[in-house]
């Protein structure tokens, strides 16, 4: 990356959109203003997935996911145009760009530099709530109706069939996506933001799995285990007290069309 920028003490704000699966960053040092604008957003829709202040933890994050949207401050001693051109040199098809600053002369120089809006400070409510109309107008989706997955890296772009997932497994602030093939996928997002975004026949059972509740062949209440199998293949999970209800919930779900019997 070109020497011609600082993004030490830059506070750098993971914030992800769970309808559309949308990354937006936010470069900032004012708290102030990264507190408010995390604040205004719908948090039924938004979910905070990282947040880190290192140069060196910044950039591995931009190499690793390019965002969709990056949110920048004007007032902090990087120059934003500079910024956006020295991402330029590494990725061809860049982020779109918001503007933030107390001065309104900024605004002009990064609609000129093709910044898409800009905020002025002190943030509103009301912009944000204008910024997530205009930016997710017609991107929501009804989850349910979604048949894949897709996990975005840079430009490389991964699509899962949902149908295809086994279950997911928290490692940290990302999530492992075992698959029927064997395959583990790693994706930088947590467990909670894909028990959000997932449709509704994935469960979360635990702190640590979210479970596909179509391949359930066991429930063993006794040992606090779920029994998950495609292709001959078998995963026992545990289920903890948290989520008990919600177990209970499948077991009656599942019997619903069952014939029930029962063993000594």
């Amino acid at each position: 990356m070109a020497n011609n920028f600082s993004l030490i003490d830059l506070k750098f704000i993971f914030v992800s959109h769970m309808n559309t699966m949308t990354d937006i960053v936010i470069f900032s040092k004012d708290k102030t203003f990264c507190d408010n604008f995390i604040k205004f957003l719908d948090n039924t829709l938004f979910s905070i997935t990282k947040t880190v202040s290192s140069e060196e933890e910044i950039m591995v994050l931009l190499f690793d996911k390019l965002p969709d949207l990056i949110i920048i401050d004007f007032d902090n001693e990087l120059k934003p145009t500079n910024f956006k051109n020295s991402l330029h040199e590494y990725f061809p098809d860049l982020p779109k760009f918001i503007g933030v600053s107390k001065n309104k002369v900024n605004a002009y120089e990064a609609l000129k530099s093709g910044f898409i809006d800009f905020f002025l400070k002190p943030l509103i409510q009301l912009e944000v709530s204008k910024f997530q109309a205009r930016f997710f107008k017609n991107k929501s989706i009804n989850k349910n109706k979604v048949d894949s997955l897709c996990i975005k890296s840079n430009s490389d772009y991964r699509f899962l069939d949902l149908n295809e997932i086994l279950f997911l497994q928290a490692d940290n602030n990302s999530t492992d996506i075992f698959m029927s093939n064997g395959q583990k996928i790693c994706a930088f997002q947590t467990l909670k933001y894909f028990e959000k975004c997932l449709p509704s026949f994935f469960l979360r059972i635990h702190n640590s799995y979210v479970i596909n509740t179509k391949i359930v062949k066991r429930i063993n209440f006794g040992k606090s285990k779920v029994t998950i199998e495609q292709q001959g293949i078998f995963h026992r999970l545990p289920f903890s007290r948290t989520y008990r209800k919600d177990v209970e919930s499948l077991r009656e779900n599942l019997l619903e069309n069952q014939l029930l019997t029962a063993s000594n």
